[in-house]
This record gives structure tokens, sequence and C-alpha cells, in this order.
């Protein structure tokens, strides 16, 4: 009969070489990748990390590394391309314009005066060469450190002027704030002088009634008229019948 094979448990309390750690860490990740096969996120990262025990803050701070060492790498190709490119193009324009001037001098003089500015030039295309084709890691760290600066100092450049941009906006957007206040303000103070100089007009059901008072006094007014015609008829009847 076949025994049952058990696994050996991992011992709490064991201390783990540098090899061994980045070994097991390794196949952690490998393991990782087996269900996520387009790569690893950075939360997967921090989940691996989790796992092993690795804390958050030193994870963060060996992925801030490994972006700088990236950028730097890929700012060493880019400078070496260049250099490469700048030598080719120096070449290129070294070579017909010595031609052209030994088809000139073979054909003014004997005398080989083209050696001359084939040699002054030729020297200063060999320093290029040395500069472009053979730099030192040293010229090339250096010339990478300097365009990370120059990339740095126009991110903080663009980043003050989006800042600055922030500011006008947000100090124009109070401004028309502060205006449509005031001006809130400035006609809602006119509306109330002049309701209070000139009353608003009264509602239909007011005007009736003070179009029916009026009707009213015209009539008693009227009517006081026609009893004091009445009594001075009366008053000048009695002055014709003592007469």
């Amino acid at each position: 009969m076949r025994a049952h094979y058990t696994p050996p448990v991992p011992d709490p309390k064991r201390v783990y070489t540098d090899d061994e750690v980045r070994a097991i860490l390794g196949r952690a990740i490998e393991r990782q990748r087996a269900s996520t096969p387009e790569g690893l996120s950075h939360e997967d990262l921090l989940a691996v990390a989790r796992d092993a025990g690795i804390p958050a803050d030193a994870l963060e701070a060996a992925a801030d590394e490994l972006t700088t060492t990236r950028a730097a790498d890929d700012d060493e190709q880019a400078i070496r391309k260049e250099r490469a490119s700048d030598f080719r193009i120096h070449l290129f324009t070294y070579l017909p314009i010595m031609a052209f001037l030994a088809v000139v001098n073979f054909m003014t003089t004997s005398y080989p005066w083209v050696m001359w500015p084939a040699l002054g030039w030729g020297l200063a295309l060999a320093l290029h060469a040395r500069f472009a084709i053979w730099p030192t890691d040293h010229e090339i760290a250096q010339d990478a450190r300097h365009r990370a600066e120059r990339r740095r100092r126009a991110e903080e450049k663009a980043r003050r002027k989006a800042a600055r941009n922030d500011l006008k906006e947000g100090a124009k957007e109070l401004g028309h704030a502060v205006e449509r206040g005031v001006a809130a303000l400035l006609s809602e103070t006119a509306k109330r002088i002049h309701e209070e100089l000139d009353p608003p007009a009264a509602t239909p059901e007011g005007k009736r009634v003070r179009a029916g008072a009026r009707v009213g006094r015209e009539q008693e007014e009227g009517d006081g008229e026609l009893e004091d015609e009445a009594e001075d008829e009366e008053a000048e009847e009695m002055r014709k019948g003592r007469r």
C-alpha cells in the first residue's frame, strides 16, 4: 500500500537567507501571475508583500527606487541613441563636402590643399566619434542626471503654472459671485425703497371695495345736495307766503 505524502510544515522561527527570500518571493509572484497573465498590479504586489510579511512602506520605497532606476536607464539609452544619430549626421555631412573639395582641388591645382580642411575637420569628427560611439559610463550617467533635472524643473514649472491658473480661475469665480451677490442685494434694496415710496396697487377686490365706497360717498353727497335744494325751495316758498 502506497503511503500518503505529507508536506513538511515550515518552521515559523526559521530565518531565511537573502537568496531564499528572493526565491520564495519569486515563486509567490509566479503563482500570483498564473491567475493574472497580463501582469501584476500595484495592489497585487502589496498583497504578495503582505503575505510575505514585508511592510507596505518598504514595498512603496522599493517601487519608487525601481521607477527612478528605470527612468535613468531609459534616459541613458536615449542619450546613447541621440549621440550616435548626431555622429551619423556629422559623418554624412563631412564625406560629401570633402569629396566636393577634393574634386575642386584636382581640377584647379596640383597642390593637395584639400588635405588641410580634411585633417582639421577629421580631427573634430574623430573627437565626436569618441564621445558618441565610445562614451564612458560616467559621461552618460551625468547627461542622464542633467536630463532628469531638466525634466523635473519642467514638471515643477508646469505644476506652478497650473496652480496659478487655478488660483486665477478661483479668484475670477469669486469675483463673479461677489458681483452677483452685490447686484442681488442692491436690487432687493431698491425694490424695498420703491415699495416704501410707492405702495403697490391694491388687489381687484380692494379696488372694487374702494370703488363701491367712492360711489356710495358720491350718492350720499348727491342726496345731501338734493335735500339742501329742497330745503332752500321750502324756505323760499315760506318767504313768499309771508309777503
